[in-house]
């Protein structure tokens, strides 16, 4: 009986341990949010003393410009997630231009091809193009941290495999939100013009008290989805509650 009192203990204790150390989930569960949220929780890294927040836009289209704009209105810099392929010159010149001005630029694929079912090596000679193309447009991926959108958020044992090879950091579909700037694997927080700004307060609220790490998503690209308007409240309500903003400069 002795025992099996101190087994529940014990249990007791590893269950708080892991709870306290468990990402918040920002919408339904998935497969690829209980993975993600399980390899945060049980991976080993510190937290972080104050919490951050990033603004990652996918994809690199023409609404790249709308993604700056707001961001020189609210005063921070985000990270483009391009594609090297579609990236026509003009939009490289802005990059190039941007990238001085401290924003931060994330590997998302040459061709924005499923990674799904790609062997490691394979992802590898993908990352190296995107970065060999990006360099001979004069944008380096190596500054600030490496970052590794996979297209279509895939998220396979291959591509975290590679993703680490690279040392870059992998976000992925998982609707969490970060409990450190150091885990490997970010799950982010998506704005679009459905979104409920009053349920990302909560959110936000959560991750000030957990100085926890808060990736934004959007997709600029995709003009029906993206809302400048609700970015720049969600942005708003997260300078009032005092999370600090960067560009991918986290290391």
């Amino acid at each position: 009986m002795k025992h099996i009192k101190t087994l529940i203990i014990l249990l007791l204790i590893v269950v708080a341990w892991l709870w306290h150390r468990m990402p918040i989930v920002t919408g339904p569960l998935t497969r690829q949010t209980i993975f993600v949220a399980a390899a945060d929780a049980l991976s080993e890294h510190d937290a972080d003393d104050r919490p951050h927040m990033l603004w990652i836009d996918d994809d690199g289209g023409p609404g790249m410009t709308d993604v700056k704009r707001v961001c020189d209105e609210m005063g921070i810099k985000a990270v483009f997630a391009v594609v090297p392929a579609r990236l026509g010159e003009p939009l490289a010149d802005s990059l190039r231009c941007w990238q001085q001005e401290g924003f931060g630029i994330a590997l998302h694929g040459l061709r924005h091809e499923s990674w799904l079912g790609w062997t490691e090596q394979q992802v590898s000679t993908d990352l190296g193009q995107c970065r060999a193309m990006l360099a001979h447009r004069g944008v380096d991926t190596t500054r600030l941290c490496p970052i590794v959108v996979p297209p279509h958020a895939r998220n396979t044992r291959a591509i975290r495999a590679a993703v680490e090879q690279a040392g870059c950091r992998m976000v992925t579909g998982a609707n969490v939100v970060n409990p450190s700037t150091r885990c490997q694997l970010w799950g982010r927080l998506w704005i679009g013009r459905d979104t409920d700004t009053g349920k990302v307060r909560q959110i936000l609220e959560r991750a000030r008290e957990k100085n926890a790490f808060v990736v934004l998503g959007t997709h600029s690209s995709q003009r029906g989805e993206f809302s400048r308007e609700k970015v720049k409240a969600v942005i708003g309500m997260a300078r009032e509650m005092g999370l600090t903003f960067n560009s991918g400069n986290i290391r």
